[in-house]
């Protein structure tokens, strides 16, 4: 399954991007993978438990809306087929 735009990291990189164009979409989703990287202590998006999906999926909400002003409809963990 190709989970590239559903992604939450993703759907936050590019709310960035609409909110200031200066940014390049590359490096907002850059920037928004290492704060989850650092935070979650991740070396690839898979590597997250799947009992800390549902955190970190309120985290990029938080910091979207606090970023951005956009609040992001993101996808439950059975609509990405991660239920334990």
């Amino acid at each position: 399954m190709n989970l590239a735009g559903r992604l939450p990291y993703i759907r936050w990189a590019d709310a960035r991007v609409q909110r200031d164009p200066r940014l390049s979409v590359g490096a907002a989703r850059a920037a928004s993978w290492g704060i989850l990287k650092r935070k979650y202590n991740l070396s690839k998006y898979e590597d997250l438990p799947i009992g800390k999906y549902a955190e970190c999926v309120a985290y990029i909400k938080q910091a979207c809306y606090e970023s951005t002003g956009v609040e992001l409809d993101l996808p439950e963990q059975t609509e990405l087929g991660l239920e334990p």
